[in-house]
């Protein structure tokens, strides 16, 4: 990851890891990705690695689970929910999907 960041990108990973929500979101208020990043994340490496740490796992459940979504969630976009929510059932994993409109990530 280091090789896709400026040294900003590095102190401001190295600070997540450490920081709890509100100070980090103070400690990068005004910094646009452009300052964080050294290079185009559009490559084949990247997004081969990316996948690695972010996709959602769609078998191996041993417990039924639920899923909640907030129809206003700019973090989490409705369209990937609802695509997780039909990758899993058409894999017969046991979950609850509930959707609050109005709501937001939090």
């Amino acid at each position: 990851m280091d090789r896709y960041l400026t040294p900003l990108g590095k102190k401001v990973v190295k600070d997540a890891e450490t920081l709890c929500y509100d100070p980090m979101v103070k400690s990068t208020e005004g910094i646009g990705i452009g300052r964080l990043l050294n290079r185009s994340l559009f490559d084949a490496t990247f997004f081969t690695a990316l996948r690695g740490v972010m996709e959602v796992p769609l078998t191996g459940y041993r417990r039924p689970f639920y899923i909640a979504q907030g129809m206003a969630d700019t973090t989490v976009p409705i369209p990937l929910t609802l695509k997780l929510v039909g990758d899993l059932k058409a894999r017969n994993v046991d979950f609850t999907f509930k959707a609050y409109p109005g709501a937001d990530h939090s």
